[in-house]
Order: structure tokens, then sequence, then C-alpha cells
């Protein structure tokens, strides 16, 4: 993934399983057009649309009053066993639509008319997604505001973190709509449903040594010799506190930017997410230079636990997770 509004490359494959050929419009976002297209039994068809998703301005609107629609259809859903995941931890975005969907009709009881819209939410990989889109042409994505209001740290590994309320008004550039919203689910207007169809979304393979990979295979390599040294199977220092180093180093490379983000965030919690990322790492250095202390280690837990405590009293229904 790249900053923010950088340009995306998302795949799109469809299959035909079924024995007769199928016609179909394939949406293009980028032009809110679609294209005619017949895919024949047993044919696979790769396109790769080439996207410049750019956030809307500021809205007009209250925030307050946003924000409290957003919560009360979220208590509303809650009452019923809602939970901000999808089943099984699946991204099919259907609790974000559930959302939007509440949210859009406590909107309108109260004079204020917006567009359900449905797509793409590109992530660590497209997923679909539904938000709100107001008469202003601002952005409303009750989903992510809570998600970020819960789990604060959530787009940190995106070196992205916008503040919630960002989401009352506006984003951050990472959405795709589709030309029309399916009223009852997010599946992408590909003509009529059909079952012989099978459709997938995705980024492009990222290069082998793509920074992203890197960073995953030095975190792995230097958490790996945290816990052997931890354990006493290996000696303190060395090519262990070298390469936790070296990942540190990494890491700030890659996601600096979302952490002072984070830690600037008007929100307590944004600062105290961030202070947790300092201590384990922190607790992390303490093990590997074999200094004779555990308070960062007992600080880094104290502050874990108060963490999720104090998130899970301040919003009761099920936690948001990654």
């Amino acid at each position: 993934m790249g900053e923010i509004n950088e340009a995306f490359n998302v795949v799109c494959r469809l299959h035909n399983t079924g024995s007769s050929p199928l016609e179909l419009h394939l949406p293009d976002p980028s032009q809110l057009s679609c294209e005619n297209l017949t895919l024949n039994p047993g044919e696979i068809r790769e396109y790769i649309w080439r996207l410049s998703p750019a956030a809307p301005g500021e809205s007009n609107f209250d925030d307050n009053l946003l924000a409290a629609s957003v919560t009360i259809a979220y208590d509303r859903l809650c009452a019923t066993g809602y939970d901000l995941l999808d089943p099984a931890g699946r991204r099919s975005g259907q609790a974000a639509l559930l959302l939007a969907s509440e949210t859009q009709a406590l909107l309108q009881a109260q004079g204020l008319t917006t567009e359900l819209t449905g797509g793409l939410l590109l992530l660590d990989r497209p997923q679909p997604h539904a938000w709100l889109r107001l008469p202003d042409g601002g952005a409303l994505d009750p989903w992510l505001y809570l998600v970020l209001r819960r789990h604060p740290d959530f787009l940190l590994p995106l070196n992205l973190a916008p503040e919630p309320e960002v989401y009352l008004g506006s984003h951050e550039g990472r959405r795709i709509g589709w030309p029309d919203c399916p009223e009852s689910s997010l599946t992408p207007p590909l003509s009529q449903p059909n079952e012989a169809l099978v459709y997938d979304f995705a980024y492009p393979r990222r290069p082998l040594f793509h920074p992203d990979n890197l960073l995953t295979a030095i975190r792995s390599l230097a958490f790996s010799l945290l816990f052997l040294t931890a354990l006493g199977l290996m000696a303190p220092g060395g090519g262990a506190l070298a390469m936790y180093l070296a990942y540190v180093i990494f890491l700030i490379a890659r996601q600096g930017h979302g952490f002072m983000q984070l830690w600037n965030w008007r929100s307590i919690w944004g600062r105290r997410f961030a202070l947790e990322s300092i201590l384990l790492h922190t607790a992390a250095l303490v093990i590997l230079f074999a200094t004779d202390t555990v308070l960062p280690q007992t600080a880094y837990i104290l502050l874990w636990m108060s963490n999720r405590i104090g998130l899970a009293l301040s919003f009761p229904c099920n936690k948001a997770r990654r």
C-alpha cells in the first residue's frame, strides 16, 4: 500500500463456471461507467483497474448530528447481537452495510437524505464495504468511524492513522464506489446475480522484495531471536540485538508517519496506543541488552490491560479486531 490518494491497481478476476455464456456489465469505478462483455463457459478473464481515488472535501453537516446518529444506530444493532466484524472474521462487508443502512434510516427520519454507496475499501486487500454519500458530496463512513474509535491503531500498518472524525464528512481516499449499490448485498453490479459467476478482487502480486514483504520477514526473524533470548537459549546482544534494531529502524521508515499521526490525535486513546507500542519495543530491547529490570515489561502489560479494559467499558458491544 502507498500514501494517501496514491493510484491503486486492483485486479478483477471473473470465471464462468456454468454451461452457458454470461452477458455482463463490468463496472469501471474510476469512470462511473460499465463495459459490456460476454464470458463464455469455463472462460476466465482478468482486468486491472488503475484507479486514483480522491477524498471528497469537508462536509457542511454538523459532526455531532452525524456522530450521534452512528452511535444510536450502533446501539440499536448491538441489541440484536451485532458485531462490527463480519462472521468468523470474513470480510464480506455485511457489517458495514448493516450499520450504514441503519444510520441512513435514522438520518432520513431527521430529514437528511443520504445515498447508500457500495464498493471496495482499499486496506491491506480490497474488501467489500458500504458507506453513505451526503447531499453536499461528502462521505459518512459509520463502520470505520466506530472501528477507529475502538481500535485507534487499526490503520497504522498502512501508514495511516486519521482521527475517527475524518469519517463523519470525508475520508482518506481509499474507496471505490460502484455506479449502483445493490440494496441487500455488496455484490458488485455485474448485471444480475448469477451462481455460475465467480469473481475476486485483489491487488496485483507484490514483488518478492517489496518493502512490506521485507518488513514481515525482518519482524518474524527479530521476534524469533527475541523469544529464544528470553528463554535463555541465546545469549543477549549480538545478532539478536542487531536484528531487532534493524527491525525497529525499518518499522519507523514504513510506519513512522502514521505513528506520529496516532500520537497527535486529539483523543487520549491515540497517544495511549502509541505509548503501548513504544513500551513494547522498550521491553524487547531491555531483554536483548540483558538489563536487570522488569519495569518496561510490567509497564507494557499494565498499559495493554488498561487500554483494553477502558475501551471495553466505553464500548460495551463486541470489540473491533483486525
